[in-house]
């Protein structure tokens, strides 16, 4: 799972594609897990995975289908601040409040209303409905003018002031519907905690099992011919049992996503749920000859790395290598346009 980013003068022109986010100090972190994460309001034509670091966000297309968005708990407290790290293409995820007007946890009609904030709009939250269907569930508007999402918006300042009794019950984001994009999610941040994504599981110790009884001894047989030798077999314990697992090495694939002066790339170890990882599959990125990133992955692992070139700097290539080996080369030239 060792991941590391090496920098050099020479590529310095080089960025990272990310809208900004600075972590405070006293910031805490919480680390988001696949069954921590509610997809269920992703549509067909929409896609979240987890990476190591962060959530692979994407849609297929720009139809109604295509909408990808995930749900995580946050606390219940309404926020006064909410960020997001995303690195990608096409217009950004929205990040999301779900809440309850009244704290009351029923099936009333105030129940799971969402404030949805786009970067297009900066600290304005606006209603997921309209200011006739907020004032049904007893919601008064900061603003019901024009030029937002909808016609029932506000700041988190003055939506804290309105929903004074407010419960929040999940934190999340959603890109689209309707929206064609594919980048990356590395957190986001509500209040003072911070909210990491990853594919890692949580290890656990396995219980141990109980002695076996010692068998007697028995005679020697004769020798046996040859058998055909077949790769070194693990021995494990789990649960009280001995489990034989085969030992294996690990390959993968990687996808590269090329535009104008961005260069992004996928990198997906093979799957694996019983097999021992024998030796680890290594991949470096190399930025016009100089080492920018090197990921080693086990079984199940998955990695992304993110280049963006100024505008008309000139011919650059990104190589990617395998296991010390090329397999991948990327020409770009940004123009001035």
């Amino acid at each position: 799972m060792n991941r590391t980013i090496k920098s050099a003068t020479t590529i310095a022109a080089v960025a990272l594609i990310s809208a900004g986010f600075a972590i405070p100090a006293q910031a805490a972190t919480a680390t988001i897990r696949s069954g921590e994460l509610d997809l269920s309001r992703t549509r067909t034509s929409g896609h979240v995975e987890f990476l190591r670091h962060g959530l692979h966000v994407y849609t297929d297309d720009n139809t109604n289908l295509a909408k990808a968005a995930g749900f995580f708990n946050v606390g219940t407290t309404f926020p006064s601040t909410v960020s997001m790290k995303w690195s990608g293409t096409g217009i950004p995820p929205g990040s999301q409040i779900v809440f309850d007007t009244d704290g009351i946890t029923n099936a009333n009609d105030a129940q799971f209303n969402t404030l949805i904030g786009e970067t297009a709009y900066g600290d304005d939250y606006w209603y997921n409905g309209d200011a006739a269907s907020a004032a049904a569930r007893g919601i008064t508007c900061p603003s019901t003018t024009g030029g937002s999402g909808s016609d029932c918006h506000g700041t988190l300042a003055q939506w804290k002031v309105n929903l004074p009794n407010a419960k929040v019950l999940a934190g999340g984001f959603s890109l689209g519907s309707g929206v064609l994009g594919d980048g990356v999610i590395e957190r986001m941040q509500y209040d003072s905690t911070v909210y990491e994504f990853t594919s890692v599981p949580i290890a656990l110790d396995g219980a141990t099992g109980p002695a076996g009884a010692t068998g007697a001894a028995g005679a020697a047989g004769a020798a046996g011919a040859a058998g055909i030798q077949l790769p070194p077999l693990v021995v494990t314990e789990t649960l009280g049992q001995d489990v034989l697992v085969q030992s294996g090495d690990v390959s993968g694939k990687l996808r590269v996503v090329k535009a104008k002066r961005k260069v992004r790339i996928f990198f997906q170890a093979d799957k694996s749920a019983d097999t021992l990882t024998g030796k680890k599959l290594t991949w470096k990125v190399k930025v016009d000859r100089k080492v920018a990133a090197t990921y080693v992955q086990s079984f199940n692992d998955r990695d992304y790395f993110a280049v963006r070139f100024p505008k008309a700097s000139g011919k650059h290539t990104v190589s990617v290598l395998k296991n010390g080996k090329v397999v991948r080369t990327i020409k770009v030239r940004p123009r001035r346009r």
